[in-house]
């Protein structure tokens, strides 16, 4: 009975916390133009020089990662526009398939580097291992880079990264890793900036929703689509 309470609670405040888009958000691409546009983003390779994927590229309204034979492979999407306090960035990534090592994945750039945000199976289990449409918040706060992570079935994680630089300047590779085992396809669309929720960041100690683990070292160390 407890458990089905908790679980209960849990999954209530889950759905309050992340049932809609945040307040006067900007949307920066939903992939619509059938094409990637160039003033927006960059298509990189991993800043340790791992080839990319078999496929990256928009298709359907959304941009397609897909690595079709087994290797270390890794794909990224770079927004030309850089980040700092105030700022934040919301995204949804769908896993459609999924074999070995793998994961959806972030890395911080700028005035700090790390790996943020991880999600998938690197050995074990980072963040959450799951097929379907997870939704991903990044928020840049005074020292602090908050981050929510929800999972397609529900699970909401919290993290709080401390930022060395007061209003410093960042950037964000945003996509999706295969490793030696590994290969996936993983797609991404609803990227907005700058919307405002309520505050973002670790729950009061002791709260059932306080889940997150940011896995930084774990390697090498949509939500259903939005309608428009």
């Amino acid at each position: 009975m407890k458990s089905a309470l908790r679980k209960s609670i849990f999954t209530g405040l889950t759905a309050l916390a992340l049932s809609s888009n945040p307040a006067n958000a900007i949307l920066y691409d939903n992939f619509s133009s059938g094409s990637l546009d160039l003033n927006k983003w960059e298509l990189r390779q991993d800043t340790e020089g791992q080839p990319l994927m078999n496929e990256g590229f928009v298709t359907s309204g959304v941009f397609h990662t897909q690595q079709n034979t087994i290797g270390d492979r890794r794909t990224y999407l770079f927004p030309t526009r850089t980040f700092t306090t105030g700022d934040s960035l919301d995204y949804d990534f769908n896993v459609i398939s999924k074999e070995g090592n793998y994961s959806s994945m972030v890395l911080l750039t700028g005035d700090q580097y790390i790996r943020i945000g991880i999600m998938g199976f690197n050995n074990s289990i980072q963040g959450f291992d799951e097929l379907g449409t997870a939704h991903v918040r990044f928020e840049f706060q005074d020292n602090n880079l908050a981050i929510q992570r929800q999972s397609p079935s529900g699970t909401t994680l919290f993290d709080n990264l401390p930022l060395n630089q007061q209003n410093g300047t960042y950037s964000l590779h945003i996509g999706s890793f295969t490793g030696h085992n590994g290969r996936a396809h993983i797609d991404y669309d609803n990227f907005y900036v700058n919307g405002i929720t309520e505050q973002v960041g670790v729950p009061d100690s002791g709260s059932t929703l306080t889940l997150g683990l940011l896995g930084i070292g774990a390697l090498l160390a949509t939500r259903q689509k939005r309608k428009n």
